[in-house]
């Protein structure tokens, strides 16, 4: 169908993309990578305001101070943080509730990135507003697997917290 077609395109346009290329440009190579800055952005955006993604990355670099002296673990848990910083006090009151109720996306990422599974080879298991959910781990690192995985991921929260997704 051409309209399943076309939302796929603008998916990949907007959010995939840009996201991988973020991750590309800063050295980062797993799939949790870019599980966090793909989320992070169907989220809170690409464009320039306070509260997008890219200003979420340069929040962390400057807090980091020398960012390129940590490792992307590091940089991702700092990122994470920073994200929720966001969520919990957005520049733009207007999502100030939404982004609020959605602090269970933070977490589950938080904890799939303290899980040391940074290509999601094993088992993932996250939490989302106390739910328990178990995904069958990866075997190979491409976009289509970080695609599916995350669509798992936004349709558990979705589902669980029934609010609007972005």
């Amino acid at each position: 169908d051409m309209f399943i077609i076309a939302q796929k395109d603008i998916y990949r346009d907007l959010y995939i993309m840009p996201a991988l290329d973020e991750c590309s440009k800063l050295g980062f190579e797993t799939i949790v990578s870019a599980l966090i800055f793909i989320d992070t952005i169907v989220q809170h955006g690409g464009g320039t305001d306070a509260d997008s993604f890219y200003s979420i990355i340069q929040k962390t670099k400057q807090s980091l101070g020398q960012w390129q002296d940590y490792s992307e673990a590091i940089f991702l848990d700092k990122f994470l943080y920073e994200r929720s910083k966001v969520l919990l006090n957005p520049a733009n009151k207007e999502t100030a509730k939404e982004w609020a109720d959605s602090i269970g996306r933070y977490h589950a990422l938080k904890s799939i990135l303290a899980s040391n599974n940074p290509n999601l080879a094993k088992n993932i298991n996250y939490i989302v507003f106390g739910d328990n959910y178990a995904i069958a781990g990866t075997t190979a690192s491409t976009a289509k697997n970080i695609i599916g995985f995350l669509a798992l991921f936004s349709l558990s929260y979705y589902f669980i917290n029934k609010t609007n997704f972005v």
